[in-house]
């Protein structure tokens, strides 16, 4: 059976998931609500049969033709140009298609500290249960322009481009500030850069000075 790669961005709302076919992205969902309900939510569709939650909205979905065209198990042709919540509620099923993964990329922080927390314990608890291996890299490796909402009007931003991700330092190249009015939405690569998932599985937290 073939193996897949989860990509997973819960920092802050909306969550979102790809699935990796050979690094590159092959679907995708995004999904607004609570992170405390969205990850269990995802999570059982894919290792479980279809749940529904009145919790959580389905913003978008999308599977490559590509992909698909080579797969036709997991989607009929006809729902290739698909995506809305209709098209994912009605055929959350696929889902359980991607169960076969032991690898889970996820951003382990900057944004909201409460879904940074849950995301680390979740993970965390699928990491002891079914043996999944995590990587983990900071939020701005899904950031279009190295900043990232924070709270209110204000954001985080990326002092420099960092050479090595585990650069003790990182901490500190990271600040808060007023956002800009060019702010982009975090955004799931096309393409899975592995080496860049180096980052310790713990979280990335960063807190307005005092």
């Amino acid at each position: 059976m073939k193996k897949y790669d989860i990509v997973l961005v819960s920092v802050n709302s909306p969550v979102m998931l790809g699935v990796y076919d050979n690094c590159k992205l092959v679907f995708f969902i995004i999904i607004d609500g609570k992170t405390s309900d969205i990850l269990p939510f995802v999570f059982a569709n894919i290792f479980t049969d279809s749940v529904e939650s009145s919790k959580v909205k389905i913003i978008e979905c999308g599977i490559y033709k590509d992909f698909s065209s080579k797969n036709s198990n997991i989607l009929e042709s006809s729902f290739l140009d698909s995506k809305s919540s209709d098209f994912i509620e009605s055929n959350f099923t696929m889902l359980a298609q991607f169960s076969d993964f032991k690898d889970i990329y996820y951003a382990r922080g900057v944004g909201s500290l409460s879904s940074i927390k849950l995301t680390h314990i979740f993970l965390q608890t699928l990491h002891l249960t079914r043996d999944i291996k995590l990587h983990a890299t900071n939020s701005f490796y899904f950031s279009p322009n190295n900043e990232i909402k924070a709270f209110g009007a204000m954001s985080f931003f990326l002092k420099d481009s960092i050479e090595s991700n585990l650069d003790s330092n990182l901490e500190k190249q990271i600040f808060i500030a007023k956002s800009s009015q060019h702010i982009e939405s975090l955004k799931l690569p096309l393409s899975l850069q592995k080496n860049a998932f180096n980052e310790p599985c713990s979280p990335l937290y960063i807190t307005p000075a005092l």
